[in-house]
């Protein structure tokens, strides 16, 4: 049997993670969407409004149950890597080409393996078996990304920073993130581009 004590941490765990899943976000079109039309909810059981709630978790401020990855966000990794030691090299490994970077770092760095006999590896945690599948629309990802504006602009910077990536590698990574956006071609490569000024003329942020 639980102690009391316990067993009123974990009821109200389980609250708050029922609330935030199952009342306000079942999935991420819908944190989108509540995001996007600025839809202000409160959940009486609760006692707090879904978009401030969606909004504080999205940018890394939201409380551990809801999504702890998101607290470790690049803002959270470059205030303890290359925000705090600047005169250091940069160097990238992008994780959907994870092992095609680190092979080809692993050489550079002196090693004899480009590391090829680990690239068809795949570890999915059972994902496949998930029932809800992120469906983002064109209009949830733009939302999503004029949230993340300060995010976006730290990984921008770390992959231009980074010295083991050719040129071409950095504008194919960059160009993939700009069109998940939404943001046109001739816009991000205006020289003034700014995801700040983006994000405000976008969602209005």
């Amino acid at each position: 049997m639980e102690h009391t004590k316990n067993t009123n941490a974990n009821e109200g765990i389980r609250s708050r993670t029922t609330v935030f899943y199952d009342e306000c976000f079942p999935n991420a079109e819908v944190l989108a969407m509540i995001l996007t039309h600025k839809n202000h909810t409160i959940v009486n059981s609760w006692g707090k409004d879904c978009y401030d709630v969606g909004y504080s978790t999205l940018i890394g401020n939201g409380h551990v149950l809801h999504a702890s990855h998101l607290r470790s966000n690049y803002k959270s990794y470059a205030s303890k890597t290359s925000w705090k030691y600047p005169e250091k090299e940069v160097f990238a490994a992008r994780t959907e080409y994870l092992w095609e970077d680190l092979g080809a770092l692993n050489l550079a760095l002196g090693g004899t393996s480009n590391l090829t006999e680990y690239a068809r590896l795949k570890e999915t945690h059972g994902s496949e078996s998930y029932k809800v599948k992120s469906k983002l629309s064109k209009v949830g990802r733009a939302t999503f990304c004029c949230h993340l504006h300060d995010e976006n602009e730290i990984y921008e910077q770390l992959i231009l920073s980074s010295v083991n990536l050719p040129m071409r590698e950095k504008q194919k990574t960059l160009n993939v993130l700009y069109e998940d956006c939404g943001i046109p071609l001739n816009q991000y490569q205006n020289s003034s581009f700014s995801w700040k000024e983006w994000a405000q003329s976008r969602c209005g942020l």
